[in-house]
């Protein structure tokens, strides 16, 4: 992760990775895959969330929860 610029956290930091943002991906009913969700990389993060052919097939269940 980069460090923060001039005391502004990155937007990755803020949606996917800070403390109180990992309780809330924990408590949510979309599945945490370690090693892929949530990551160091923005991209990746959207990428888990809105294209469900790019994840292993057991994890393809989340679209019922987040609709795309």
């Amino acid at each position: 992760m980069k460090e923060e610029i001039r005391g502004q956290e990155p937007i990755n930091h803020i949606l996917f990775t800070c403390p109180p943002t990992l309780q809330t991906w924990a408590l949510s009913e979309i599945p945490s895959a370690p090693g892929l969700f949530p990551s160091n990389s923005l991209y990746e993060n959207f990428d888990y969330l809105l294209w469900p052919t790019s994840l292993p097939k057991g994890l393809v269940l989340r679209t019922k929860t987040f609709p795309i």
